[in-house]
């Protein structure tokens, strides 16, 4: 509370504006109200204090405008402020009661960032279901486009003309099945086979191919930290976003001479540096594993920083602007984050952070598929709610020598399982399906036949599959679009775990 009299000179003040302006009271008092405004507003306050003068009334001041208030160390104090006349014997006082917003203004900006977190989420996942459910559909399309150009190839002498078109037809689907895997990854819900692993060992056995997808103008340099914690994580997923990373990093220097460093380490990040990052809210503060791509290239400003990780978005001359948006969406499913800096005409540092798993155990488990032709005999049960799906899944595991009787959901393949339960060798099931899920059918024959080999295929990811079904010995996961090799592993793998 500050009284001031008509010549506008400070009469009287309390221990709160002694506290807020950090003048004393005797500082204060008989000095000119300008004294506690910013130096730039000073001399045009002069008029409206005047003006008030004249004419005063109870109102508030500065209203729809942002008023400071200036402290005795020159910082700004940011305030509200009421005016109340007061007529005395002595003539007119004004009491100015001045409120500090610093707080409040804090707060709504917190609320407005939060809001903005929270809209931009809910806009990926938007976006993630339906580049998700496109990527299913097109990987069920895929399916049938591959195994029919599989199998023609296979009936069709090598000299036939007909033979390099199947081959294209073959390749094409190959290369758009990618396209569907990248936006399954962005969508989150691509094919994961988590493990422990350790993230600088990745990234040093990427070495070769890193140093191939580098400009020879660029200077390469790694700063691996040793014994990091391991991460849990798919090591396919991971060595995607690598080469992501550093494919736009190399892309950035325009293929002028530069330098890229990659860097590995382990970042304690607390709440301030989370909302530096691109995480979800759910994203809690704790260790994190990162792996670092930094360049002196092209840079960004602020408004191509902002859109990035959209889907579709590019500068790029030629490109599909999946990269990025591909990051994104396996570092989400990672439950980890994103950390850009970038600086137009300056370079670039792209970090992304996955939650550290603190255990002693970081080592890179590895699988070894098998190899050569496998054939067997025997009956074999598929079910998929897609018929051309089923005849050409049909067609492959004929050709490698199985018979095959067919179920169009999950509860006719469970009766069917029930009819033939004893003489069947295999069961391969699409993991969704109508009135019952490959999933839960799984369950079912699994109870009445523990030992029963079966195949789950998905054109999402094997994370949405019940850990119990994923810890099974006789049970394998199989993304779709397969071709008929990667069936023959399947049923290899289930066969003889």
């Amino acid at each position: 509370m500050i009284v001031v009299d008509d010549k506008a000179c400070i009469t009287m003040v309390n221990a709160a504006a002694e506290r807020m302006f950090g003048y004393t009271r005797d500082e204060m008092i008989g000095a000119e109200i300008e004294l506690l405004l910013p130096e730039s507003i000073r001399n045009r306050h002069v008029g409206f204090r005047n003006d008030f003068i004249k004419q005063p009334s109870t109102r508030s001041m500065g209203a729809g405008r942002d008023l400071l208030g200036r402290r005795k160390d020159g910082t700004d104090v940011p305030v509200e402020i009421g005016l109340n006349p007061i007529h005395t014997p002595e003539g007119l006082q004004v009491l100015a009661s001045i409120v500090d917003i610093t707080e409040r203004l804090k707060a709504a900006r917190d609320k407005g960032e939060l809001e903005d977190r929270v809209r931009h989420s809910q806009k990926l996942e938007s976006l993630g279901v339906l580049a998700g459910g496109i990527a299913h559909d097109f990987n069920n399309l895929l399916s049938v486009i591959l195994g029919n150009a599989e199998l023609a190839l296979m009936n069709v002498p090598p000299d036939s003309p007909a033979a390099k078109h199947l081959d294209r037809i073959f390749s094409t689907a190959r290369r758009a099945a990618e396209l569907s895997r990248q936006m399954l990854a962005y969508s989150g819900r691509g094919r994961f086979e988590v493990k422990q692993i350790n993230f600088s060992q990745v990234v040093r056995e990427l070495g070769e191919l890193l140093q191939v997808s580098v400009s020879k103008k660029a200077k390469v340099r790694m700063e691996f930290t040793a014994n990091l914690p391991a991460i849990e994580a798919d090591v396919a997923q991971v060595n995607q976003v690598v080469m992501n990373l550093i494919t736009n990093a190399n892309e950035s220097l325009e293929d002028k001479p530069g330098e890229i460093i990659m860097r590995t380490g382990l970042h304690r990040a607390d709440h301030m540096y989370l909302k530096e990052c691109f995480a979800e809210p759910t994203v809690q503060p704790g260790p994190f594993v990162f792996f670092e791509v930094q360049d002196n290239g092209c840079g960004m400003d602020d408004a191509t920083r902002k859109r990035i990780f959209e889907p579709f978005f590019t500068t790029k001359f030629a490109g599909r602007g999946l990269g990025l948006a591909a990051v994104q969406g396996i570092v989400r499913a990672h439950r980890g984050m994103l950390n850009v800096n970038s600086e137009k005409g300056v370079g670039t540092t792209m970090r992304v952070l996955f939650p550290a798993k603190l255990l002693s155990d970081d080592t890179l488990s590895r699988s070894q598929p098998g190899n050569g032709i496998w054939r067997a005999t025997g009956l074999v049960l598929i079910a998929d709610d897609e018929e051309f799906v089923r005849a050409v899944t049909r067609a492959q595991l004929e050709s490698i020598g199985f018979q095959v009787i067919e179920a169009a959901d999950g509860e006719e393949a469970v009766k069917l399982f029930e009819k033939n339960s004893d003489s069947l060798v295999l069961v391969v099931l699409d993991l969704t399906m109508p009135h019952l899920d490959g999933d839960k059918a799984a369950i079912k024959m699994l109870a009445l036949r523990p030992d029963l080999p079966l195949i789950l295929a998905s054109g999402y990811s094997a994370q949405e599959i019940s850990q119990r079904l994923r810890d099974h010995p006789h049970v394998v996961m199989l993304p779709k679009p397969f071709s008929l090799t990667d069936l023959q592993m399947a049923a290899k793998r289930a066969v003889n775990p």
